[in-house]
């Protein structure tokens, strides 16, 4: 029998397996999976292990987060922090963008999203945040409201429209 093999399945099981999954298991977080094996006999022996692996939810959270910024890859950098040949933790280096870069994107969100990445050419108006044409617009509807009782804001809509307003 060569030196590195087991004369039992016990003794390869408490030498080898068990304390590997009990390595495994002492920090989930660091290898981001749990561990399940079946042995499977042929006759009187094992001849294989199937091992199940299961990822954990800092794992699947992890996973997520890099399929969400897939867009951005070139920007995130996945760094895996090993102890000895098991993965403690993953560390993220994020290549951040520069002020002007910055400027663009706070630009981009501040319009509507339908607008959203597309150049204007200066056909639609532009959106305006008038606080004294809200307040004289909804004077004009609280007053159409009191001589047109029981009416909706359709009719005072078609009314507005007749009067070119």
């Amino acid at each position: 029998m060569p030196e590195e093999t087991y004369s039992t399945w016990k003794n390869f099981r408490l030498r080898v397996l068990d304390p590997a999954i009990k390595q495994i298991y002492d920090d989930p977080y660091g290898a981001g999976f749990s561990v399940e094996y079946i042995p499977i006999r042929k006759g009187r022996f094992y001849h294989e292990i199937v091992f199940q692996l299961t990822k954990t939810a800092k794992r699947i959270q992890t996973d997520s987060l890099i399929k969400r910024n897939a867009g951005d890859a070139r920007k995130i950098k996945a760094t895996p922090q090993k102890v000895g040949r098991s993965v403690r933790s993953v560390r993220f280096d994020w290549k951040w963008k520069s002020i002007d870069a910055a400027r663009v994107t706070d630009e981009e969100n501040a319009r509507h999203r339908s607008a959203r990445g597309k150049t204007g050419d200066g056909s639609a108006p532009p959106l305006t945040d008038d606080e004294a044409a809200k307040v004289e617009e909804r004077e004009r509807w609280q007053n159409w409201q009191r001589e047109n009782s029981g009416s909706t804001y359709g009719q005072y809509l078609d009314w507005k429209k007749a009067q070119g307003l």
